[in-house]
């Protein structure tokens, strides 16, 4: 019996019968027997049959569960010849760290490798990119910045790249400095093919290789700053970055730290390094001051450094210029412009009852500011203090909230209970606008209605003297009508006279409006 060529299968049962002769009965009895498969995936022997066995059945590490060898690796026999050793197919970088320090004017050496063989017949190809700061160093080795592995001969995957790289030199403090450098490939072999290929912008299953380099300043002393841009918000989004010395002091050396403007940031003023702590990075937190001024869109801040001449004791450290460590720091602003009106809703009555409400910035305005007050047909909305139609505002007073008085007009009108509108607009009373405030005019909550009920005080009705006295023989006495309210069509009013032997009415004269 011969396993079949596929490593799952049910074992074989043999059974053997056999026959017991005698004289009188023949007994018949029979034995059975399992025969399992040899071949075992995931046993850590590999048998002819398996095309790798690592000693364990799961996918993803060169070797599948199915002891099939996975595309982006290969699969060698042990030392032993008893077991599979899967590597993936990789382009590695010496020194592993990732990193590496040159000095300024100076040359320092790396190496490119190859993990394991390239496929007969095939090549891969890396290609050093500089990044940003290209202009710090330059490569030496190799001239056309690639190289090439195959499989066997000169350019064999086993022989080491020397990659030798020079920093420029300078006259100048300039501090630490960093490189990165990016390693692509190309490659004809599947397996590196697999690793490295980026289509459609979808990464490579394996990062590239990078290494950053960085360049020491050999310049004297120095103070070297981790960072040199920083994002914070006045939502509470801080960042940070360390300083360190370049060399060691002879005695105390006190670093001052100050922000311009000085309004926008929160900062240690002071840092101070010793002879024990000089080459320890100290860290500086840096956050934003919640104000509530409407910053620029682009507001930047800068962080400046000084050293303090008269704590530092280190001669030479006191004399050191840190203009060139700026540090910009993108501050993010969490401030709106917007008026509060409140209440939004008020009552009163012709020439009785007023109401009021009140009128304040949320943020602090860049320039004084008028809010104008438009009190709709038979209103009067003042400030209470000035008892004009706006309110002024500036940076004193943006958040105090002013009072309006509304009062309804009396008219002698019979109009019955009424709803009106007060409006606002906003205004810049200086020569330079506050463009953040001005463009609320357009925006959705303009013009920010205030809806008044007014309630009539007027009730049509004839008004006239309730008794008059008339003396026989000594001539007329005047009776007089009006009416309370203006009308609004003419009005006609009929006088009777109960008994007329007794009075007689004369001629009506008219005052005033003759349509009345």
């Amino acid at each position: 019996w011969a396993a079949p060529d596929v490593l799952t299968y049910e074992p074989l049962f043999i059974r053997i019968t056999w026959i017991l002769d005698s004289q009188v009965t023949c007994f018949g009895k029979f034995s059975q027997f399992e025969i399992t498969s040899q071949v075992v995936c995931g046993d850590k022997f590999l048998d002819p049959k398996e095309r790798c066995d690592d000693g364990n059945k799961v996918s993803g590490d060169g070797c599948s569960s199915e002891c099939e060898i996975e595309i982006g690796f290969t699969c060698n026999t042990a030392s032993d010849g008893q077991y599979s050793v899967c590597t993936q197919c990789l382009v590695l970088l010496n020194p592993t760290s990732g990193k590496l320090d040159v000095t300024e004017g100076a040359i320092a050496n790396y190496e490119v490798f190859l993990s394991t063989e390239v496929q007969i017949g095939a090549f891969v190809s890396v290609y050093i990119f500089l990044g940003s700061g290209a202009s710090e160093i330059s490569i030496l080795i190799p001239e056309g910045l690639s190289f090439n592995f195959t499989n066997s001969g000169e350019q064999a995957w086993n022989n080491p790249r020397l990659v030798a790289l020079e920093s420029a030199g300078n006259e100048f403090v300039d501090f630490e400095r960093r490189v990165n450098i990016t390693h692509t490939v190309i490659s004809t072999d599947t397996n590196y093919q697999h690793n490295y290929k980026t289509v459609g912008g979808v990464e490579p299953v394996v990062p590239l290789s990078i290494l950053e380099v960085r360049v020491l300043d050999d310049d004297a002393q120095g103070v070297y700053a981790s960072k040199s841009q920083l994002v914070v918000s006045e939502d509470g989004l801080t960042d940070s970055y360390t300083l360190r010395l370049s060399s060691q002091p002879t005695g105390i050396v006190i670093i001052v730290l100050s922000s311009d403007p000085p309004n926008q940031l929160m900062v240690d003023p002071r840092m101070a390094f010793g002879v024990s702590n000089w080459d320890q990075p100290q860290m500086i937190s840096v956050s934003a001051l919640n104000n509530n001024d409407i910053d620029r869109e682009d507001l930047v801040a800068v962080i400046h450094h000084a050293v303090d001449q008269e704590s530092t004791t280190d001669p030479v450290y006191r004399q050191l210029n840190l203009s060139g460590i700026d540090i910009y720091v993108q501050v993010q602003d969490n401030d709106v412009a917007g008026l509060e009106i409140s209440p939004r809703s008020l009552t009163v009555t012709e020439a009785n009852t007023t109401d009021v409400y009140f009128i304040s910035m949320i943020t602090t305005p860049n320039r004084s500011l008028v809010v104008n007050i438009t009190a709709g047909e038979g209103l009067s909305a003042v400030d209470d203090i000035t008892g004009l139609p706006f309110v002024l505002f500036d940076r004193t007073n943006w958040n105090v909230p002013r009072m309006v008085r509304v009062s309804g007009l009396d008219n002698d009108l019979a109009d019955g209970q009424r709803q009106r509108s007060i409006f606002h607009s906003l205004y810049n009373s200086e020569e330079f606008p506050d463009r953040y405030y001005e463009a609320l005019n357009n925006g959705a909550s303009a013009p920010w209605e205030v809806v008044v009920i007014v309630n009539d005080n007027d009730i049509p009705g004839i008004v006239h003297e309730p008794q008059i006295t008339v003396t026989e023989g000594e001539g007329s006495t005047d009776l007089r009508l009006s009416l309370r309210t203006i009308p609004t069509f003419p009005i006609k009013l009929y006088i009777r006279v109960e008994d007329s032997g007794l009075l007689q009415l004369g001629a009506v004269q008219r005052e005033g409006n003759e349509q009345l």
